[in-house]
């Protein structure tokens, strides 16, 4: 197995850079720990079922029975429309814990492939899937390893992955891109209807939010990624992203030389310094890793209103990957912070 998440640092880095190199494969009110266990199919879906992954054209002949989940998102949607029995591995495994965006599921009844990095090439394929799911195009990088997508789909799987990881998406990424994933595993395994009321929950927690800081003032916020002493940034998308969905607005909107290419960038602290932001935002993958993220900042950025005025937001990484099913839990708890009067 190849360890592609260093505990030093978040889960989202691994996003940030497959989300933009050009590869070509292919909350609150949504806790998945109340689902009840779903029917073996609704008999809504005439097989086979066509759909499309990432522009990559998927056949399904019956629902899959032998699912293998790359990551944690992955396996909570699974957990989340009933199918807990149809995953036979489960991988980047991401406990819950008490950060906004964690959620509460326990996934501790899947057989773990690998628990904090990739498993490799034979490990998965040993599982003899019949669905590969993953956030990202990292997850089928071959020269690290890993199982492409022509290795499933030779081995008589499909792999499908995550809207929001599609290659280059990042710059257009938006809140509702895991609502597309929910509607394509409706369809896949046949539980459309369990689909449409867990997408029903998800917009719930989105709207609310929306009406709440509808009217509000922006708050300039940025987004950034602590590791160690290096700061990442994420500029703004297109659609409405995370800070503009939480009544925020980035200090990057994606024109800067530094985003030409790409929607995320290695930034200095003084940028960071001249930009003032008034809130900080930031996914990481633990309480521990989110106390040191904040020690750091506050060393660094002593001047800067995010930091004297206590508005450092951590979430739970987990919230911040593609397909991500707490998202809205982690919009809703950097809301709070951002718009205190408006809950």
């Amino acid at each position: 197995m190849t360890n592609c998440i260093d505990r030093g640092r978040s889960i989202i880095a691994v996003v940030a850079l497959v989300l933009t190199t050009g590869l070509t494969a292919c909350g609150a009110g949504t806790d998945s720990s109340t689902a009840p266990p779903a029917p073996a199919g609704e008999g809504r879906v005439t097989y086979p079922v066509a759909i499309t992954s990432c522009d990559l054209p998927l056949s399904f002949p019956a629902a899959p029975s032998r699912v293998v989940s790359l990551a944690q998102p992955q396996t909570d949607l699974l957990v989340a429309l009933g199918l807990a029995d149809r995953v036979v591995g489960q991988a980047q495994v991401l406990a819950p814990n008490s950060l906004p965006g964690s959620g509460t599921t326990s996934t501790s009844e899947i057989p773990v492939l690998s628990d904090d990095g990739v498993p490799s090439k034979e490990i998965t394929l040993s599982a003899e899937p019949d669905l590969v799911l993953a956030p990202t195009p990292f997850e089928f990088r071959a020269a690290q390893g890993f199982a492409s997508v022509d290795d499933i789909v030779k081995a008589g799987a499909n792999a499908y992955q995550a809207t929001a990881g599609c290659t280059g998406h990042g710059k257009n990424r938006a809140v509702t891109d895991t609502l597309t994933d929910i509607e394509n595993l409706g369809r896949i395994f046949d539980v459309e209807q369990r689909a449409g009321d867990l997408a029903d929950r998800y917009r719930s927690t989105l709207d609310e939010v929306a009406e709440k800081v509808a009217d509000a003032t922006p708050v300039r916020v940025a987004e950034l990624y602590v590791y160690g002493e290096s700061i990442e940034a994420l500029s703004a998308s297109s659609k409405t992203d995370t800070v503009k969905a939480a009544g925020g607005q980035n200090i990057f909107d994606g024109t800067e030389e530094m985003f030409k290419d790409v929607h995320y960038a290695k930034v200095s602290a003084e940028i960071i310094a001249a930009e003032q932001p008034d809130a900080i935002i930031l996914p990481v993958s633990s309480p521990a890793e989110a106390d040191a993220a904040v020690a750091f900042l506050t060393k660094t950025f002593p001047n800067v209103p995010a930091v004297r005025d206590n508005r450092i937001i951590p979430y739970s990484s987990a919230a911040s990957l593609p397909g991500s099913l707490h998202l809205p839990e982690a919009i809703r708890a950097i809301a709070q912070r951002l718009h205190p009067n408006r809950f």
